[in-house]
């Protein structure tokens, strides 16, 4: 098996004002080279996964990791973060703010993207 590119190590997530977790105390590592399928129902945390991964979500427990550098969450740490890993919606009237893929790459660049609250 491939040496792990992206690893959650025991992560856990809680969406604001719910009671349980989202996602309780996950282990996966997905390895380098490889394709990797997140399968399941809607609603059983695939996109909280993901959001996860690119640093959106913060993680109420546990580590991420990228080639075994942990996930850190001040401005500096998550845009170089981003620069490794992205996300693409499965809609695109979900992501694009501008009227091309060309200026909305620009519109990220000019902002300092934050955390989603």
């Amino acid at each position: 098996m491939a040496a792990p590119l992206l690893e959650f190590h025991q992560v856990s997530y809680t969406y604001p004002g719910a009671r349980h977790p989202a996602i309780a105390e996950l282990t996966l590592a997905i390895p380098a080279g490889r394709k990797t399928a997140i399968l399941g129902h809607n609603g059983c945390g695939k996109s909280t996964l993901l959001f996860l991964a690119d640093g959106l979500y913060r993680r109420s427990g546990g580590v991420i990791t990228w080639k075994g550098e942990s996930l850190q969450y001040t401005s500096r740490a998550l845009n170089l973060w981003r620069q490794r890993i992205g996300l693409a919606f499965q809609d695109p009237e979900q992501q694009l703010v501008a009227a091309t893929v060309a200026e909305d790459i620009s519109v990220v660049r000019q902002t300092d993207v934050g955390l989603v609250e």
